[in-house]
């Protein structure tokens, strides 16, 4: 499955991204768009784990949580 983590602050870098998920598993794979010009993220990403049971503490524990002053929105967008 295929998590979309929506309303991320446009400040974070990937790392972040990848330090938070890391706390429920393995990360199998991100993507975290910029913006071409200034390097500042679109305030969204997609994140895929090693494990189904992890992204779905990572969705259940995460999702409306308050991250950096923003209210995270997560949710699933495919299944693999």
């Amino acid at each position: 499955m295929t998590l979309f983590v929506n309303n991320l602050p446009h400040q974070v870098a990937q790392t972040d991204i990848l330090d938070l998920f890391g706390n429920y598993g393995s990360i199998k794979h991100i993507f975290y768009p910029t913006h071409w010009s200034t390097g500042e993220g679109l305030g969204f990403a997609f994140v895929q784990m090693t494990a189904k049971p992890q992204e779905e503490i990572a969705k259940f524990q995460l999702h409306g949580a308050e991250w950096m002053g923003n209210a995270l929105q997560i949710r699933e967008v495919s299944s693999d």
